[in-house]
């Protein structure tokens, strides 16, 4: 199963963008195929970010995400 999970972009150099995935968890992430913007929420996917969030969207899936989590 491949998972895609959303993300606030804190910086770009480049093609490469640092994310914040909340809880502290960051990663760099590939924004070549997207014209993504420092504030802007991602969809990111095997390090590429794919599709841009507007931010309720991503807070929702977020919302989501840390309902399931805490199931675990």
């Amino acid at each position: 199963m491949c998972l895609a999970i959303p993300g606030k972009i804190t910086k770009i150099d480049d093609d490469t963008a640092y994310v914040d995935f909340g809880g502290g968890t960051g990663r760099q992430v590939d924004v070549s195929l997207v014209d993504a913007k420092v504030g802007q929420y991602v969809i990111v996917h095997a390090g590429f970010a794919i599709e841009i969030l507007d931010e309720d969207a991503a807070k929702e899936t977020l919302k989501v995400w840390n309902e399931i989590l805490s199931l675990g």
